[in-house]
This record gives C-alpha cells, structure tokens and sequence, in this order.
C-alpha cells in the first residue's frame, strides 16, 4: 500500500511538472499568431515605401500588377515634358520593353484626357526596346500641369505581351489618418493587370 501511495505521489508530482512545464500552449500560439500578424504589417509597411518612394529619376513611382514591374512618371517644368520610366519588380532596375508608347489617362482642369508618350530609349536599352517614354510640349499638359502633384490618372502599358494598369497616387495626408481607415479590401487602389497575354 506504501508503495502505491509512493508511486501515486510520483506520478501527480510527474503531471504537475508536465502541465507547468508545457502550460501556456495558448499564449505559445497567440505569440505564433502575434508573429504572423508583424509580418503582414511588415509587409504592408512595404507596400507603402514602394507606393510612396521617389523613384531612381526623382519621379512618382505606380505600382503595376502586384509589384511585378512599376511606372515612374516625372515631369520637367522647363518644357512641359512628361516621362514614363518603366521598372522592374527592384524599383531600382530598369526593364526595357517593346512597346512603341504608353497611355497616360489623366483628369486636367476637370476633364479626361488621353496623352500617347513615345519610347525614348536610354543608353544600355538593348535594340528595338525602351525604358522611357516621353512627351514634350503638349499644349494641354503645358496649360494645366505646374508639377507633378497636378498629374491624376492611370498609366497603362504592355510588357511582355501583357496590359497593365497603375494608378498614378500621391501620398498627402497620408501619415495623417490611421491604419484602419485605408480601407485594406481595396487594395489601395493598387495597379491591375488589364488583359492576359497578347495573341
């Protein structure tokens, strides 16, 4: 009967270090989840550096598809010129395409317009492509565009044989509001790709 008693004692005793030793399974998957959840802040956070950083030319970086490539637009007030610099998923690299021009769909003065920028191809772009895109000397642009903060549309262009849409954003106010009132089901209104490949 003592060594019963003995072996029960043991075997509590074996339980209860058990149980405190692995005790805390909640706070050990809430701690998981807490660690999932920074990532996805991370992540958004990063989102938010490539939607709001000056791109390599000093211009307005737009996302295009899901930070497959990006548009940079800068203007040059001198002559009223309007250049589309096309970049890869690195901001930092340049992707040369065949396109002979993309579409700029701004709002000027209230009014929609539609502005073609030819390639203008830089030095290191391989033949028959281009990096960057101009237009100089529009009247419309010339009339309503100071600086880059009046331009408000969408940037669209094939690469690689696909359509891509970006919205051209601005980034005033934006550490003015909280995290929850962007709206996250919305994609802040991120670029989408317009058409699948080209036949």
């Amino acid at each position: 009967m003592k060594a019963f008693t003995e072996f029960t004692a043991f075997c509590t005793a074996l339980s209860l270090c058990f149980v405190i030793g692995c005790g805390g399974g909640e706070k050990y998957e809430e701690y998981g989840k807490a660690k999932e959840g920074e990532k996805k802040e991370a992540a958004h956070a990063h989102d938010h550096e490539h939607e709001h950083a000056e791109g390599p030319h000093g211009g307005h970086l737009i996302e295009l598809g899901d930070h497959e490539y990006h548009g940079e637009i800068v203007f040059a007030k001198e002559d009223a010129k309007l250049s589309v610099y096309i970049l890869g998923h690195e901001i930092s690299e340049s992707h040369p395409i065949e396109a002979k021009d993309v579409k700029l769909n701004l709002t000027l003065d209230g009014k929609p317009v539609s502005l073609t920028l030819a390639a203008a191809p830089v030095e290191g772009d391989p033949e028959g492509k281009s990096s960057r895109f101009e237009l100089a000397g529009d009247e419309q642009v010339q009339a309503h565009v100071k600086d880059a903060e009046d331009l408000h549309g969408r940037l669209t262009v094939t690469i690689d044989g696909t359509g891509y849409s970006g919205e051209i954003t601005h980034d005033h106010g934006h550490d003015e509001h909280g995290h929850d009132e962007h709206g996250h089901d919305d994609d802040h209104g991120h670029d989408k790709k317009t058409e699948k490949k080209a036949e």
